[in-house]
């Protein structure tokens, strides 16, 4: 039996949450949203059970960078390290370094072209 991939999704609109979740869902994905990168950080460090974090760049009060680094650092006494996928609706050529550099192992630019996120996912969680 294959085990459901689990995605985490930080994202303050919830619109796009739930556009995201009945996506992701459709396609036999199990997902978890929250709003914002301190209840991000808080579910990041309680379940060892994530597969791969979509990270919502401009988020109230941490934004998706600070987020990303925080988990990182809860991650430095895990065995695994999850894959975290920067989502922006501010993406240049110039800063797709800038992410790659960061705490991030991916982007995806929004609008979400959800064949490309769906190939994203599986590029990063099928193989782990």
């Amino acid at each position: 039996m294959t085990r459901k991939i689990k995605v985490l999704i930080v994202e303050d609109d919830r619109i796009n949450q739930m556009v995201l979740s009945k996506m992701l869902e459709l396609r036999g994905i199990t997902t978890v949203c929250v709003s914002d990168g301190f209840e991000a950080v808080k579910y990041f460090g309680e379940h060892d059970d994530l597969d791969i974090v979509l990270m919502d760049i401009q988020l109230p009060g941490m934004d998706g960078i600070e987020t990303a680094a925080k988990m990182r650092k809860i991650e430095e006494n895990k065995v695994k390290r999850t894959p975290i996928v920067a989502l922006t609706a501010y993406f240049s050529t110039g800063n797709e370094s800038e992410f790659l550099s960061q705490d991030f192992d991916d982007h995806a630019v929004k609008p979400v072209d959800y064949e490309f996120l769906i190939r994203l996912i599986k590029k990063h969680t099928i193989a782990s």
